[in-house]
């Protein structure tokens, strides 16, 4: 029986340590699992000798503190006093090391508003984990003048990251959680299943990921929509990579109709690029078609690329976006709610939002592949608007060859057509770095499209527009040969004449055709130093181009040369383009009130071999495309030729300096062989060339081949883009370097 009562004593102690045990380890894995956040605890002790902001001779002080945008606290207010003492203990999150120094700011509370006493900076970039806390007394400072003196304690430690969340105190851009932003452009569709019964489907898409679901808009009878719509996504680290698109057949009248869905896994594409990608729709196991999107996703702790990023593309660009000052208020209370985005060619970031704020500090690096050195980078300001789209609040656009590395400068704003000044400046540092070879043969490469830029509508203001601009370019070829004929016609004497005889004899009896591109190169060298365009262009609000500035880098504006900015009489474009445009919305809006008062196209049995009848929208809408395409192929002959134009006056100096090497490569080589074996080699290269991509080499299905000629033309800016490009003067034009600039690899 002892035996008995001692063997069921020990089974009874082996398990109360069995649960014991079980516990420790369930407490043990729980404090592992834990995530911790590094920052400053600070202890807000007192202040002293502050300024008095109220009637009666005192204040209602209270402080805040910020490090950067990562974190922000607010102390309680104290009644009525000039020296007042918190004793408030807190903790602020921030990466160990930071460079971000921990601002001070010290405020009177009133009813309705708050005033301003003083501020001053800590930096905290020297305290260690471990180390005991430093006490700080820091003098405050208003306008350069003395404001009183606070006292306080910090030192580096860590806390739980749920307790941090739920002090509610911090912005969310401060929680390291690894919280990433997945931006979805849908741009377009190919050969989707038709869903009604005049052969057509009413298309559009839903994207969906996690709890977040985003919704197209319709196109009305159209196998192959375009979009062209934008989507932002939240994508935490625990949450699944798998984005969800379904497409469907939008009907009045009963329920929609599936046409098919696909899944994107997002860990399968590259992070901070965009990844341009056609994927397969499927509907019951079948092909159902094609949709067009461009992923980008995003790490909103990490904005720049990776060394080995950098290795495997032809450049980048690094921005580093300042701050902004005297912004438009686009909300109701006075202020805005501003970001800035920067795009390059398709791929675009994005800094975090300032709230309320007209003078908003980002002090962000963004980082952007270049793909083309000669194309532009666009710099957007917009204010956030939740639950709507965003307001815009300036733009601008600077050529990438036009970047002083590291230079911090300000930018005037301009308004979203980027033909007229706007309000606002915001400052910036730029650097571009790229791999010269590569850099240089993407020049006859293929240019990126835009897939996000819309056709714009038929107006007859922009058809008379195209006309003008293809009138003024046709005139110099037109007084070219009028030159001529009054040579034949002896108008300008005989010296001119028999010049003109002279030039043909030896013409006749030597020509090679060598002298071919020696001749178009002699034409380049001599606009070269008769009209050369490729200086920076710096104008004033008049257009006036600015040709000096004072010790202070202040702009002295001088009436000089021209150069268009509200006066496009010498281009013969007219300064209103977009007045009598249709917006998308309203041209959706016609075709829903189409559909809905039936003058959809109707037919009965009797009348089937004859076709639907066209109603009058429709027919209102066949002359509208109609004659949008032949605006579109005058508007693209005018253009072409204005960049020819400008490809002789020098407008890029480097696309030029490039073309006038190959020009004298090709005199070379068309002085030793013959032409005749030049083109044979020219049409058997282009012919292997296609036949390896074709059938050696995979394709996309909507591959479309390129002409050399038209893309470099491509990379020099027509006389409208080139107003775009200019900068306008602001009042500080002074230039410094961007300390947080350094060149991340060499050109070379």
């Amino acid at each position: 029986m002892e035996r008995l009562s001692s063997l069921s004593s020990w089974f009874s102690t082996s398990e109360e340590e069995v649960r014991a045990s079980k516990r420790r380890s369930k407490r043990r894995s729980k404090r592992r699992s834990a995530q911790y956040v590094p920052g400053v605890k600070i202890l807000l002790d007192r202040a002293e000798n502050l300024n008095s902001a109220d009637s009666n001779g005192l204040s209602d002080p209270y402080v805040v503190f910020r490090i950067g945008k990562l974190s922000k606290y607010k102390s309680g207010v104290i009644k009525k006093t000039l020296d007042p003492t918190w004793m408030e203990e807190f903790f602020m999150p921030c990466p160990d090391h930071t460079a971000l120094p921990l601002r001070i700011e010290v405020r009177d509370k009133d009813a309705l508003s708050s005033d301003f006493l003083g501020e001053a900076s800590i930096d905290i970039s020297m305290l260690e984990m471990g180390e005991s806390a430093t006490t700080f007394e820091v003098e405050l400072e208003d306008d350069g003048h003395p404001a009183g003196l606070i006292v306080l304690k910090i030192e580096r430690d860590e806390q739980k990251l749920d307790s941090v969340r739920n002090k509610g105190k911090v912005s969310r851009w401060a929680i390291p959680t690894g919280e990433r932003r997945v931006v979805v452009e849908l741009i377009q569709a190919r050969e989707i299943l038709a869903g009604d019964s005049n052969g057509y489907s009413d298309g559009y898409c839903t994207l969906r990921l996690n709890k977040v679901k985003h919704k197209s808009r319709v196109i009305k009878r159209n196998l192959n929509p375009k979009w062209r719509e934008r989507f932002e996504f939240p994508l935490g680290p625990d949450e699944d990579t798998t984005l969800k698109v379904k497409v469907y057949d939008h009907d009045y009248l009963s329920r929609d109709d599936a046409l098919g869905s696909f899944d994107v896994d997002l860990d399968d594409l590259q992070p901070k690029i965009v990844n341009d990608r056609w994927y397969a729709i499927s509907h019951k196991g079948r092909s159902a078609g094609h949709v067009h999107m461009l992923i980008t996703v995003i790490d909103l702790d990490e904005l720049e690329l990776t060394p080995e990023q950098r290795e495997e593309m032809v450049g980048s660009v690094r921005v580093h976006c300042v701050k902004a000052s005297n912004l438009r208020a686009a909300d109701m209370n006075g202020f805005s709610d501003p970001y800035v985005e920067i795009s390059l060619g398709n791929a675009r970031l994005r800094t975090p939002t300032i709230r309320k704020n007209l003078n908003p500090i980002w002090d962000t690096v963004l980082e952007l592949p270049a793909k083309d050195i000669f194309s532009c980078l666009e710099i957007d300001v917009w204010d956030e608007d939740r639950g709507s789209k965003p307001d815009h609040l300036g733009s601008i656009q600077v050529p990438l060859l036009d970047i002083r590395n590291g230079q911090t400068e300000w930018y005037a704003l301009k308004t979203p057509d980027l033909l007229r000044k706007g309000q606002g400046e915001i400052q910036l540092a730029l650097d571009l770095q790229y791999q010269v070879p590569q850099a240089y043969l993407g020049l006859i490469k293929r240019k990126d499209v835009d897939y996000m830029e819309k056709k714009p509508p038929f107006s007859v203001r922009r058809l008379r527009n195209a006309i003008n601009r293809l009138n003024a370019s046709g005139l110099i070829a037109l007084d070219g040969l009028l030159v001529v004929n009054d040579v034949l016609h002896w108008k300008y004497g005989p010296l001119p004449s028999f010049a003109g005889i002279l030039v043909t004899i030896i013409t006749c009896l030597f020509f090679r055709p060598f002298m071919v591109p020696v001749a178009v190169a002699a034409a380049i060298v001599v606009q070269r130093f008769t009209n050369y365009q490729g200086r920076d262009v710096i104008v004033d609000e008049r257009g006036l181009v600015v040709t000096s500035f004072d010790e202070r880098g202040m702009a002295t504006s001088e009436e000089t040369d021209h150069l268009i900015i509200g006066n496009f009489d010498e281009l013969g474009v007219d300064d209103s383009l977009d007045d009598d445009m249709l917006s998308d919305e309203e041209e959706d809006q016609t075709n829903e009130e189409d559909e809905i008062s039936g003058s959809a196209p109707k037919s009965s049995q009797k009348k089937k071999k004859k076709g639907p009848r066209k109603g009058l929208m429709d027919q209102v809408r066949m002359l509208r495309s109609i004659g949008q395409e032949v605006q579109a192929n005058l508007e693209f002959v005018a253009s072409m030729s204005e960049r020819v134009r400008n490809l002789f006056n020098w407008s890029v100096p480097l696309a030029t300096e490039l073309v006038m090497v190959g020009l004298v490569m090709l005199s070379v080589i068309t002085y030793f062989v013959p032409w005749n074996f030049l083109l044979m080699f020219y049409v058997l290269f282009k012919f292997a060339k296609n036949a390896y991509r074709k059938y050696v080499k995979a394709r996309s299905k909507f591959h479309q081949p390129i002409i050399e000629g038209i893309e470099l033309l491509k990379r020099i800016p027509s006389d409208i883009e080139k107003v775009k490009r200019q900068r306008i003067v602001t009042e500080d034009m002074t230039v410094k370097k961007s300390p947080r600039l350094f060149s991340p690899f060499l050109r070379r």
